[in-house]
C-alpha cells in the first residue's frame, strides 16, 4: 500500500523522470565558477518568497551546521541526509562520490558547498562537497502540534509530535491531535519491518519525531501542503496498545468494579447515615440516663461475672455510702462499709446473686459513724447459652422507712397496751373509786392507837399504786384524758421539789436551774409531776451510790434546737439531767418501749419511761434521750410556748373550806361508787339526790321544788348518757353547773361527744378530798 505513495518512490528514479536537473547543474557549476560561492545561514537559504518560491533558489552556497540524520541509500546511487544550525534545516542531497552512506552520521559538524533547489516543495542543498569539521550534541526535537507544521515555520527541522496514528483515505498515514492532523511520509527502510508496520497498523497514541517538510503533490501549487518526515522506527514511541478482546475484557472487570466500588460506597454512606442516626439517639439515650442516675436517689450498680468488676456505679453511692465508688475496686471491698454485725450475711448475698435473684437488707457505716440501712436487690442476665454474664442491682437507703416502721412498731405496741387498759379502765377505776374513799374515809375516821389503822393504810396505799399503774397504763397509750391549764413550769417545779427529794433520797443532790422570765405553757399540771415523778425515780435507780440530780429550764427557739420539728417559733425546755450509769446504744433505743426494764424482777414495771413519752406526746410536745454508758443521762422535753405571760396562772380553786351547803344531783349507775359519792357529800354538808341513771335523775329533778346547784354525772350510763342528761337538766334549770366523772379512756369519752379539755371533769379513781376540792372549785368559779 505504501509501496504506491508516490513519495514512498525512491528519490532517484523520481529524478529521472526529469532529464534537466543534469544540465541545470552543468549550467550552475558554470555559474558559481565564475561568480564565487556565497555562505549563508539555513534560514536564510531556505526562505521563501510569498508565492512559496525559494529566494536563493538555483543559487551555489556554503552552508555549516550539525548533521541531524545519517547518510544513508535512497537508491540510483544517490544518498540524502539533513542539515540544522540555528536557524533552521535542510536536506543533503548527493550521489556516493560526494555523500558515500553513512559517511555522516548524526551529530557531525560539517561545511557542505552545492545548489539550492526544491523538489516538490521540500528545500534541499545539491552536495559539490561535504567537509567535517567536528561533532556537536544534535539539537533536540522541538515538541509542536499538527497544526503548526501547517506552515514553514519549522521546516526542516526535527520537532516531536504527540496523537494518534490514523489511516486516511489515499492510504497514507497521519498523526491526529487535538489541535488536527499532519501526513507521516515513511521512507523504504520503514517497509523492510514486519514487527514495525504490524505495530503501526494496530494505531493508537504515539509520539514521532521528525523533520517538518513541505509536500506538493502532482498538479499541487507551492505551498499546498506539509508533512512530517520521522528518520527511522526509533522515532516511534507507542503507548502500550491492548486489542480489542483484552480491551473489552479489561473494560468489562473495570465498570464490575466500578459498580461493585459504587454500590459498596452507597451501602456504606447508607450505613454511615443510619450510624449517625444510631449515635445521635445512642447519645440522647446515654444523656437521659445519665440525668435519671444522677436524680433518682437508688445507687444502680452493674457486675461483669467473669472478671468479677463493677461495670457501673451511679452517682448516688456518693450521696449515700459517703464515699467515692472507685472504692469499689475491688468489689470485695464494699465489705468494708458494711456493719460488721451483717457482714457475713453480705459476703453471702454477694457470692450467690450470680446465680439467682436475691434481696438482702444490711446496715452500712458511713465515714461519720453514721449508720445507714440498705436495701439491696440484684438479678442475674444471662447470654444465648443461658449463662450468667452480668449482674444487675439497685440498692436503697432505707434508713427513714425503717425509723418509720419502728414508730409504727412503737405506736402498734402502746396501742395494743392502751386498748387493753381501756378495756378494763372503766371497772377497774370504779372498783378502785370505792376501795380508795371508804379506805380514806376509815382511815380518817379511826383513832390514832387503833390496831386497824396499818391494815387501812396498807389498803389505801396499795390502792393507790393500783390507781398509779392504771393511770401509768392510760398516760402511755395517750388515752388518759388530760385538764390542761396555764401553768409556769418554773412554779411547778418549786412545788413538786419536796416530792421529788423524798422520791430520790438523801444520797442523791437535788439542783434546780431555773430560767428568769419563762413563758407559760398550757398543760395538765398533774400530767407534768407524774414526768418529773418518773424521771426523779429513774435517776435515782441509776445512781445507787448517790450521784447529783438536776433540773433546768430555758426559752429556746424551737427552730435552733432539737425541737426543729414544732411549728412554734418558741418553746419552754424542761431538762433533767442525772450523773448516773447511763445507757448504751442497744438500751436507749428500746427506752421508751413499754414494759421494756434492765431491772432485776420485780423492781420495775417498764412503765416508767414509757408513761413519760405517752404524757409528753399528750400535752403536745417533744421529748429527745441522750446518754453514754458512765456518763449519765440527758431528758429535754419541749413544749409549746404561751404568750401573754403576764396572765396569772391558774391553780387549783382551794377556797380554804371543801365544805358547802349547795344542792348536788348525783347520777351514777355503779351503786358502790353512788353511795360513797352521795355519803361524801353529805359530810361536807351538801344536800345530795341520787340517781342510778339519766331517766331517774329527770324525775328527781321534776319533784325538787328548789333549786338544784350542781350535777355530777358519770359520763355513761344505760338509758340516757350524762352528756344527754346535762343538756335536758340545763334547758329546764339554766343554773345548775355541770361536773362529769369517769374510768373510761379519752377516745371512748369522744366516742360519745365528751370534749376532752374540760374543768368539770373529774377522773376516776379518785379521793374524797379531791372530789370536794372539785366540786367546790366548780360552784365558787362556775363551769
Amino acid at each position: 500500500m505504501f509501496q504506491t505513495n508516490p513519495l514512498a518512490t525512491p528519490w532517484v528514479v523520481l529524478r529521472l523522470r526529469y532529464w534537466w536537473p543534469a544540465l541545470y547543474l552543468g549550467l550552475a557549476a558554470i555559474e558559481v565558477a565564475a561568480q564565487g560561492t556565497a555562505a549563508l545561514s539555513i534560514g536564510e537559504a531556505i526562505r521563501n518568497e510569498s508565492d512559496h518560491h525559494a529566494v536563493h533558489g538555483g543559487e551555489a552556497v556554503v552552508l555549516r551546521g550539525v548533521v541531524t540524520d545519517t547518510a544513508h541509500d535512497v537508491g540510483m546511487g544517490n544518498s540524502l541526509s539533513n542539515l540544522q544550525d540555528a536557524t533552521g534545516g535542510i536536506a543533503l542531497f548527493g550521489d556516493h562520490k560526494v555523500l558515500p552512506p553513512a559517511s555522516l552520521k548524526r551529530g557531525d559538524v560539517v561545511e557542505a558547498r552545492g545548489k539550492l533547489m526544491q523538489y516538490r516543495g521540500m528545500e534541499e542543498l545539491q552536495l559539490e562537497s561535504v567537509r567535517r569539521t567536528g561533532s556537536a550534541p544534535v539539537p533536540p526535537a522541538v515538541e509542536v502540534s499538527a497544526a503548526n507544521l501547517h506552515n514553514e515555520d519549522h521546516s526542516g527541522r526535527l520537532v516531536r509530535v504527540k496523537g494518534r496514528i490514523i489511516l486516511l483515505p489515499n492510504g497514507w498515514i497521519a498523526l491526529r491531535d487535538n489541535s488536527g492532523e499532519i501526513p507521516v511520509y515513511l521512507l523504504r527502510s520503514f517497509f523492510q519491518s514486519t514487527s514495525f508496520m504490524n505495530r503501526l497498523l494496530e494505531g493508537g497514541q504515539v509520539e514521532i519525531v521528525g523533520f517538518a517538510r513541505q509536500r506538493v503533490g502532482d498538479g499541487e501549487s507551492a505551498g499546498s501542503g506539509y508533512l512530517l518526515s520521522p528518520r527511522d522506527d526509533q522515532d516511534f514511541k507507542f503507548a502500550p496498545q491492548t486489542r480489542y478482546r483484552e480491551t473489552a475484557a479489561v473494560t468489562f472487570v473495570a465498570l464490575g468494579c466500578f459498580l461493585y466500588l459504587w454500590q459498596r460506597r452507597r451501602a456504606a454512606e447508607k450505613r454511615e447515615r443510619a450510624l449517625a442516626v444510631l449515635s445521635e439517639g445512642w447519645k440522647e439515650s446515654d444523656e437521659r440516663f445519665r440525668q435519671m442516675a444522677a436524680n433518682v436517689g437508688e445507687v444502680f450498680w452493674m457486675l461483669e461475672v467473669e472478671k468479677n468488676e463493677l461495670l457501673y456505679v451511679s452517682p448516688a453511692f456518693g450521696r449515700i455510702w459517703g464515699r467515692d465508688s472507685g472504692m469499689l475496686e475491688p468489689r470485695e471491698n464494699l465489705l468494708d462499709t458494711v456493719h460488721p454485725e451483717d457482714r457475713d450475711r453480705v459476703r453471702s448475698f454477694l457470692e450467690r446473686n450470680v446465680r439467682q435473684a436475691l434481696e438482702e437488707t444490711y446496715r452500712i457505716v458511713r465515714p461519720n459513724g453514721a449508720v445507714r440501712w440498705i436495701h439491696d436487690r440484684s438479678f442475674p442476665i444471662f447470654n444465648q447459652e443461658g449463662k450468667p454474664y452480668r449482674v444487675a442491682g439497685i440498692a436503697a437507703d432505707i434508713t427513714d422507712r425503717r425509723e418509720l416502721e419502728e414508730e409504727l412498731r412503737q405506736a402498734q405496741k402502746m396501742d395494743a397496751v392502751g386498748r387493753l387498759a381501756g378495756g378494763v379502765a372503766h371497772d377497774f377505776n370504779n372498783l378502785l373509786t370505792v376501795i380508795v374513799g371508804y379506805s380514806r374515809t376509815l382511815l380518817d375516821r379511826s383513832p390514832s392507837d387503833d390496831s386497824t389503822r396499818f391494815q387501812l393504810e396498807q389498803i389505801l396505799q396499795a390502792s393507790n399504786r393500783a390507781a398509779a399503774l392504771t393511770s401509768q397504763l392510760l398516760a402511755f397509750s395517750r388515752k388518759q384524758v388530760p385538764q390542761p391549764r396555764l401553768i409556769n413550769l418554773n412554779h411547778l417545779v418549786m412545788n413538786v421539789e419536796s416530792l421529788l427529794r423524798r422520791v430520790m433520797g438523801e444520797h442523791i443532790v437535788f439542783h434546780a436551774v431555773l430560767a428568769d422570765c419563762l413563758l407559760y405553757v398550757k398543760a395538765d399540771p398533774n400530767q407534768l409531776e407524774q414526768i418529773l415523778i418518773n424521771l426523779a425515780a429513774n435517776a435515782r435507780d441509776a445512781m445507787p451510790d448517790g450521784g447529783e440530780f438536776r433540773i433546768e429550764t430555758a426559752l429556746v427557739d424551737a427552730r435552733e434546737e432539737a425541737a426543729e420539728d414544732r411549728a412554734e417559733e418558741k418553746c419552754v425546755l424542761l431538762r433533767v439531767r442525772d450523773s448516773g450509769i447511763g445507757m448504751n446504744e442497744a438500751v436507749l433505743e428500746h427506752a421508751f418501749e413499754p414494759f421494756f426494764t434492765t431491772k432485776g424482777v420485780g423492781k420495775g414495771t417498764g412503765l416508767g419511761l414509757s408513761t413519760v413519752y405517752g404524757l409528753v406526746q399528750q400535752n403536745h410536745g417533744t421529748i429527745h434521750v441522750s446518754s453514754e454508758r458512765g456518763h449519765g443521762t440527758v431528758f429535754e422535753i419541749y413544749l409549746p410556748a404561751v404568750s401573754g405571760g403576764e396572765q396569772a396562772e391558774e391553780t387549783r380553786a382551794v377556797n380554804g373550806t371543801q365544805h358547802g351547803h349547795e344542792t348536788i344531783l348525783v347520777a351514777e349507775d355503779e351503786a358502790g361508787v353512788r353511795k360513797l359519792v352521795c355519803d361524801a357529800l353529805e359530810l361536807f354538808g351538801y344536800t345530795v339526790l341520787a340517781a342510778a341513771d339519766g331517766y331517774e335523775a329527770m324525775r328527781i329533778l321534776e319533784q325538787c321544788n328548789g333549786p338544784v346547784h350542781l350535777l355530777l354525772t358519770d359520763v355513761i350510763m344505760p338509758l340516757m348518757g350524762g352528756r344527754e342528761l346535762a343538756k335536758r337538766v340545763q334547758s329546764s334549770k339554766p343554773e345548775t353547773k355541770v361536773i362529769y366523772m369517769s374510768g373510761y379512756t379519752d377516745d371512748t369519752l369522744a366516742f360519745h361527744g365528751f370534749p376532752q379539755s374540760n374543768d368539770g371533769f373529774i377522773q376516776k379513781p379518785f379521793t374524797m378530798t379531791v372530789l370536794a376540792e372539785k366540786v367546790r372549785q366548780v360552784l365558787s368559779n362556775g363551769s
